[in-house]
């Protein structure tokens, strides 16, 4: 192959001898050598660009050639990391960040406060069950004392009625009121006194004390404070129990009174009693036309009540034990 006079040989390269002009542009086309700042490495002609510009403030630092602070290792480190985060994203988005967590919050709160409250109705509750309970179980017991005053009065109805006439019946009541009271208040004094009021009128009393002799002979119907008891007693024809009250012996206790009615009697019969004895009586009540029954009078039992007024009877032992009080 030949060319510009010259025979070209394959893997000899072909060196222009001289310039080539092209539509009047000049290209040389001769190898150049490269001068020694050419030969440097890339980097340290960009090391030394860096420092060239480094004071220069028209030279704006790229995201690459910004030094980053050194990143704590370890699990500390992630922690850091983690927190600042978290800030930042609190302080971009405040809403965002903390309305969940206080929704949260609000709701936990919640809960909780119904789990205390519905604790305390329910400890209430039982403790309010736990107090009715011992209450029912002491007017229980209270109950059984009073339904033992019964016993006597109907004995002594029975025996009246056998045998109405009061002479008798007077000479034979203490003995009989003696055993009638031992049978009685074998656990505690629950009957302090028996009575025997003919025509209403209180004629023995056992056992004596010191005030008895000032309370024979008073008219029940005529004490403003008895009276009414008296006869709606008398209107019920069974046993009522009056009280709590102030006892004339002066201190305070119930009253229990059955009201004895003799069949086949007379209007005015006194079984033995004094006829100046005042009965106030009225005839509707006290005698019944029909049925020829007659009212003899009361039989009466007085209980104490100080002991329990005090607080010192044994059946509020269980309410002491669990430290209720009670007016």
């Amino acid at each position: 192959m030949s060319g510009h006079g010259r025979e070209a040989h394959w893997g000899t390269p072909i060196t222009p001898a001289v310039p080539l002009s092209v539509e009047g542009l000049a290209l040389d086309l001769r190898p150049h050598r490269r001068s020694a700042e050419q030969r440097r490495p890339e980097t340290a002609r960009t090391t030394g660009a860096a420092a060239l510009h480094a004071n220069d403030p028209l030279f704006a630092k790229t995201p690459e050639h910004v030094e980053q602070p050194a990143r704590p290792k370890g699990c500390l480190g992630k922690g850091q990391q983690m927190l600042q985060e978290h800030c930042r994203n609190v302080r971009d988005r405040p809403a965002f960040m903390l309305l969940p967590p206080l929704l949260t919050f609000l709701l936990l709160a919640s809960a909780s406060v119904a789990g205390v409250v519905l604790g305390a109705d329910k400890f209430e509750a039982d403790t309010r069950g736990r107090a009715e309970s011992a209450a029912l179980d002491w007017a229980a017991s209270f109950r059984l004392s009073a339904e033992k005053i019964f016993t006597p009065l109907v004995t002594l109805s029975i025996l009246i009625q056998q045998n109405p006439q009061f002479p008798a019946l007077r000479a034979k009541f203490p003995s009989i009121a003696e055993e009638l009271l031992h049978s009685v208040n074998q656990e505690r004094s629950i009957i302090q006194e028996l009575q025997l009021s003919p025509m209403g009128v209180i004629s023995s009393i056992h056992p004596k004390n010191n005030n008895t002799d000032s309370r024979l002979g008073i008219n029940i119907f005529k004490q403003p404070a008895l009276r009414g008891g008296a006869l709606d007693t008398v209107v019920a024809n069974q046993i009522v129990i009056n009280g709590p009250l102030k006892l004339v012996q002066g201190n305070f206790g119930t009253i229990a009174r059955i009201p004895i009615f003799i069949s086949n009697a007379t209007a005015n019969e006194t079984w033995g009693v004094a006829a100046v004895a005042p009965v106030d009586c009225p005839v509707s009540l006290c005698f019944n036309a029909t049925t020829r029954e007659r009212f003899w009078g009361f039989a009466t039992a007085v209980g104490p009540l100080d002991d329990l007024r005090a607080g010192n009877d044994t059946r509020l032992d269980l309410l002491k034990q669990k430290g209720y009080k009670w007016l």
